[in-house]
């Protein structure tokens, strides 16, 4: 834990912690890797799902490009702020740590309950985004990672006040200043892989469990039905959704349901944790099952067939190289299958003629000569004609 001084303001502090002693700002050209140092802003526990990808992704790259360990502030969920509002270190202390995020892992027990461990922990009252970045940069962090889109505004708001600080902001929406960029990934791609493989199964009802169906979700439920409807024109896909980021009790019951009450054979997901695929596992006949975010094969059981896998190490290394080199540039950053930010993990039980083609797929992807979406024409509510949402 650090002490916190409440009350001084950041112009003061960036003078002395970033600008001291001639050193320029991560954008300058005598920047070096020691004079980077990394702070992140998470909105939950830090330890599931996407902000816990991102998080790892920043240990990871930093680990690599020995760097300072990535101070962190989690629950950070009030980005209220007003343009005029000085940015002050809160009178009340917050805690930054330094811990890694751990990795969502579920098991399943003899008797059939599925255990999750490492979820959030409630917060009590959230914590406010602007005096979080108020203490990072006290702590001599020169680069800013937000780890969610809930920042966006605010980020853009502190890269205008402070051009020697570098903002990287997830799912960002503003590309015209200097020191900002925004970095997502396009995961549309594996989870057409993720279909051509589910297809190839020759399964005729298979079932996913997702979250919302935002439309960034849409777009990779899309791309899975693409990939099942181009190897198998006979399957079925039904769509659950839990309604919310995370929920323990619906992400094991929302596929108990798609097994027993819609008759699939097999299970996916874009949701976080391995419950669908611990379910798919649980069955008297273990049903193949697609995870997503990290390799979920410890829980997907004998018939587990793959993961869409999440890297965000591959971006932060790419930007922390250019931010030592002084050559960062502020363009938008979209990391997929090319560069190796979103992966389909190794193909685990799965048939011959499954590897086979999805290996075909994968070069056929990479190499830009097929688009998932070729000829995509889409059902009145927005989603492929085999997917029938419940």
């Amino acid at each position: 834990m650090f002490k916190r001084i409440a009350g001084i303001l950041l112009s003061v502090l960036l003078c002395c912690s970033i600008c001291g002693c001639g050193a320029k700002g991560p954008s300058g050209k005598k920047d070096t890797q020691q004079e980077i140092k990394v702070g992140v802003l998470l909105p939950d526990g830090g330890n599931f799902g996407m902000t816990n990808a991102v998080m790892l992704g920043v240990q990871h790259a930093a680990e690599t490009k020995a760097l300072p360990k990535p101070l962190c502030i989690y629950n950070v969920t009030d980005v209220s702020f007003d343009e005029s509002e000085p940015v002050t270190v809160p009178a009340t202390e917050t805690e930054t740590e330094t811990t890694a995020a751990v990795e969502p892992e579920s098991f399943t027990l003899e008797s059939g309950e599925v255990v999750v461990r490492a979820v959030p922990i409630p917060q009590e009252a959230p914590v406010r985004a602007i005096g979080s970045v108020a203490q990072l940069l006290e702590d001599k962090c020169n680069v800013i990672v937000a780890g969610d889109p809930i920042y966006d505004d605010l980020t853009a708001s502190l890269a205008a006040r402070y051009p020697d600080v570098i903002f990287l902001q997830y799912r960002g929406t503003h590309s015209d200043i200097k020191n900002l960029q925004s970095f997502t990934e396009n995961a549309s791609e594996a989870f057409y892989l993720a279909g051509v493989a589910a297809g190839c199964e020759g399964v005729k009802q298979i079932g996913f469990t997702a979250r919302t169906g935002d439309s960034t979700e849409k777009e990779w439920i899309n791309a899975f039905a693409c990939g099942v409807a181009d190897n198998n024109g006979d399957a079925g896909i039904t769509v659950r959704f839990i309604g919310t980021d995370l929920d323990l009790a619906l992400e094991r019951t929302v596929p108990q349901k798609l097994v027993k009450e819609d008759k699939c054979g097999l299970l996916a997901q874009s949701v976080y944790t391995a419950l669908p695929v611990s379910v798919a596992a649980s069955q008297k006949k273990a049903l193949p099952s697609i995870g997503f975010g990290y390799d979920m094969q410890a829980d997907g059981g004998s018939s587990y067939l793959c993961s869409v896998v999440l890297d965000f190490a591959v971006y932060f290394e790419q930007v922390f190289t250019v931010l030592s080199d002084g050559k960062f540039k502020a363009s938008p950053y979209i990391g997929g299958l090319a560069d190796g930010m979103v992966t389909l993990s190794e193909l685990q039980n799965a048939a011959d003629k499954t590897v086979q083609t999805v290996q075909k797929e994968t070069q056929a992807v990479s190499a830009g000569s097929r688009d998932v979406f070729g000829g995509f024409q889409p059902a009145e509510n927005g989603y492929a004609p085999n997917v029938t949402l419940r």
